[in-house]
């Protein structure tokens, strides 16, 4: 899937926080998301990951259904370092000095980009910030 503008500006136009969340983090978050477009998107892009694997979420949880968040959301809220991107996985180094793989993840039918969502004028839906008994699907510890 590809487009006409880069995804890091259209993250950049994401003003308005898609879940409950403090507006100075939503500005870091997207920032950080704007940073893994910048320098990881192309090859994730080479590698097979779809826009939407990339930049999902689900439609009426963005900020809390995790299994439906594409990978720059996920590092972007942990505040990861990319280290590396392959067809399979996206690896990267916690703050913590952990390792994470991220999956790509099977599709979400109730996934949508972020912008596209934000259109449509987003979701401030409520939930847990995690999921229950370890990571999402599609992610795991390394």
């Amino acid at each position: 899937m590809t487009s006409a503008r880069p995804a890091s500006s259209r993250l950049a136009e994401l003003r308005q926080p898609l879940w409950p969340v403090e507006e100075r983090r939503w500005l870091q978050i997207i920032e950080r998301a704007c940073s893994f477009a910048d320098a990881w998107e192309r090859k994730a892009v080479a590698e097979g990951w779809s826009l939407l694997e990339l930049y999902g979420l689900h439609r009426s949880a963005p900020g809390y259904n995790l299994a439906a968040m594409g990978a720059a959301w996920l590092i972007a809220r942990g505040q990861d370092t990319v280290l590396a991107v392959s067809e399979a996985r996206i690896l990267v180094q916690r703050p913590t000095g952990n390792g994470l793989a991220i999956y790509r993840p099977p599709r979400d039918l109730d996934a949508e980009l972020a912008w596209v969502l934000a259109r449509a004028g987003g979701s401030k839906a409520s939930g847990p910030s995690t999921a229950p008994g370890g990571p999402p699907p599609g992610v795991a510890l390394w």
